[in-house]
């Protein structure tokens, strides 16, 4: 029977109990009439009358195997911790156009291992103004080809960076386009911004 359950839960997008329960008694009935679901009445009826509650319990082992693991790929660079001047807040201005929020995802549908694209995604907090860009994985060239790419095309100066989305332990308020300065060449270049 709890493979029936599995296969009824599967062909409705795994919902949760709560909203199989009311649905099954019409599933069961069409997937047994075009042959889909091979089961007795017995078993039929059993599925059918189960309660919401137990259709979680019983579903539990399996929603385990589909959980989705991790939540981010990125990891801070030993320069940026360590001697990258830190705006303060009294810097930070939310309402002055050019104070942006930055972000990295991962599209890699719960398994991190291999390459798979990264959407980096900057939105200036004053104006709302977002923009996207596909990176090939997180090598840093590809991420600061877009920014650097991002950078040209916003309609002002990026005045600083929350990096907040990133899962850092430093401060999340930094300087202009700090968020993926990681070599010494960079670095000065940065040091030389006044």
């Amino acid at each position: 029977m709890v493979a029936a359950l599995i296969f009824c839960w599967a062909v409705l997008g795994m919902p949760a109990g709560k909203r199989l329960a009311p649905i099954l008694p019409e599933l069961v009935g069409v997937l047994r009439r075009f042959d889909e679901l091979d089961i007795d009445d017995g078993t039929a009826a059993l599925l059918v009358s189960m309660s919401a509650a137990t259709i979680d319990r019983r579903l539990a082992p399996e929603r385990k195997k589909h959980e989705l693991r991790g939540r981010s790929h990125t990891k801070p660079g030993p320069l940026l911790e360590s001697q990258i001047p830190i705006r303060t807040w009294a810097d930070w201005d939310d309402a002055q156009p050019g104070f942006v929020e930055v972000d990295l995802v991962g599209h890699d549908g719960g398994n991190a291992a291999g390459e798979h694209a990264y959407t980096l995604t900057v939105t200036d907090i004053a104006t709302g103004w977002t923009e996207n860009r596909s990176v090939r994985n997180k090598a840093r060239k590809w991420v600061i080809a877009a920014l650097d790419e991002i950078a040209k095309i916003m309609p002002f100066p990026i005045l600083g960076v929350d990096r907040s989305g990133f899962d850092t332990p430093a401060p999340s308020r930094i300087g202009p386009a700090t968020c993926c300065i990681d070599t010494p060449p960079r670095l000065l270049i940065l040091q030389a911004i006044p």
